[in-house]
């Protein structure tokens, strides 16, 4: 499963579910902790840095940083593309501290929350969050 960066402010560059537009966002700059948990249950952990959207570190790590994003998989399994399967998005979350978080819903699965769009004319929803 892969998160797209994307700049809120190019209003004019609308996205549908599984597109992607234009070059690595340049805004897409800083460091990733993950956690890779591998069939067999053990993790590795890691770090990617980012600058201007291109990947231009990537160190494992001995020690757990104080959050991560914790994916199933290999550390080194490509990002796929398309739609994620919803057991992949119940596998993954963010870790903080000792707590592992559920991921927000992704606005291209079903969820109670957007019923009662349905019911309002001409109802738009953009989703947002920050890590």
């Amino acid at each position: 499963m892969g998160l797209i960066a994307r700049n809120p402010q190019e209003a004019d560059n609308e996205q549908s579910a599984g597109q992607t537009f234009g070059g690595p966002p340049a805004h897409a700059t800083g460091s990733v902790h993950l956690e890779s948990v591998r069939a067999d249950g053990s993790r590795v952990l890691h770090t990617q840095r980012f600058e201007s959207g291109r990947l231009v570190e990537w160190t494992l790590d001995a020690e757990p940083a104080a959050w991560a994003l914790v994916l199933p998989g290999e550390p080194t399994d490509r990002v796929r593309s398309g739609h994620a399967d919803p057991s992949d998005v119940e596998a993954a979350g963010v870790r903080s501290g000792d707590e592992l978080l559920a991921l927000p819903p992704l606005d291209d699965l079903p969820h109670p929350g957007f019923d009662e769009l349905e019911f309002v004319p001409d109802a738009t929803a953009r989703l947002r969050f920050e890590l």
